[in-house]
């Protein structure tokens, strides 16, 4: 009788309640090396005891099999927290430490350090792993790690940071740099965090600052939505980046005109020239009108700068950096004219 080439589809939840025993029995009726799950993988990318990964070994399994989205088994633990004890064991029964996946080649080495699997990267350096391995864009795992780390990554990278450094990896620029863009993001958005995780992040963020040489990033002034706006910058581009972390909340819409208009345009400018207008639709066009719109309002632009503006937003899908440029200016331009905060009114576009 010819043994099935798929996993059962109940699998996944089959290993996390039935016993070894059970579970051989009912892969005694599949091909050793069939396939499942979403990302159709053998066996040995689900959640299997220690004991159950060796026999599958005995049995034939490729231990280094390739799902549909180029994970090997240990590539694909070492992704999970919730998995590190599966991956560990991959690593002692002989799995591929130099496994790569994805367009950028990471190694098992970068995705254990970017989850923060702490005991996967010592087992990975005790089997031979190179801990300045670096990825198709020259990234070694501490790079890359602190290239993606967002928020609350921070926690759980700190010690993995600690260990690794401890063991002579280097601090590069690049990791300082990535980590100030990081705690630049927490703090702008500190007010949205909820508080339960602040006092934990704070930790390990002042245990990176302290361990990488990074300056602490200050916490962020809050504007009060009623005192008239002050602006200490003299070129427009630094202006609307001082305009933006005095009036742009961390997420949502702003409480004043003057904070939408520095939002939007640079919302607008995010969109077009970063993204290409991948996610455009009738919000933002609605986001694009409501900006003329309030910049009509207060003290206006002059009469030909207004009509300029008017024209940029009518073309605003086509436009291009010199346009996006000069429609952050004029905006910028709006606000230092209208530096006594409006309330914004009801809105009619909901990014």
């Amino acid at each position: 009788m010819a043994k099935r080439k798929t996993l059962p589809k109940d699998f996944e939840q089959l290993v996390q309640t039935a016993s070894d025993e059970d579970i051989k029995k009912v892969l005694g009726k599949c091909d050793i090396n069939a396939y499942g799950g979403y990302n159709k993988g053998n066996a040995l990318e689900f959640p299997l005891s220690e004991e159950m990964m060796r026999w599958l070994i005995e049995q034939g399994i490729d231990i280094n099999y390739v799902d549909q989205y180029g994970y090997t088994p240990l590539l694909y633990h070492a992704g999970r927290m919730s998995s590190e004890k599966q991956a560990i064991a991959l690593v002692k029964l002989g799995a591929d430490i130099t496994a790569t996946q994805g367009l950028d080649r990471e190694t098992v080495m970068h995705v254990a350090v970017k989850t923060g699997n702490l005991e996967l990267v010592k087992c990975l350096i005790q089997a031979g792993a190179d801990a300045e391995v670096t990825s198709r864009s020259g990234e070694t795992p501490l790079e890359r790690a602190f290239h993606w780390a967002r928020t609350f990554d921070l926690i759980k990278l700190a010690p993995v940071a600690e260990y690794l450094i401890g063991i002579g990896v280097p601090v590069t620029d690049k990791i300082r740099t990535y980590m100030r863009s990081a705690a630049e993001d927490i703090e702008f958005r500190r007010k949205d965090m909820s508080p339960d995780i602040m006092p934990e992040l704070d930790r390990a963020m002042e245990s990176l600052y302290g361990l990488l040489g990074v300056a602490s990033v200050p916490r962020r002034v809050e504007y009060d939505g009623t005192s008239p706006i002050v602006i200490h910058e003299k070129r427009w581009q630094k202006q609307h980046g001082e305009l933006w972390n005095l009036l742009v909340p961390g997420s949502g819409h702003a409480g004043t005109v003057q904070g939408e208009v520095i939002r939007i345009s640079g919302k607008l400018a995010y969109e077009i020239l970063d993204n290409g207008c991948c996610n455009w639709d009738s919000d933002f066009k609605s986001m694009a009108n409501a900006l003329y719109r309030y910049i009509c309002m207060g003290t206006p632009l002059d009469v030909d700068e207004q009509r300029e503006f008017a024209g940029l937003i009518n073309g605003i899908k086509d436009a291009d950096e010199t346009d996006i440029n000069r429609l952050t200016e004029l905006s910028v331009k709006w606000v230092t004219l209208n530096l006594n905060p409006m309330a914004v009114g009801e809105l009619d576009y909901k990014r």
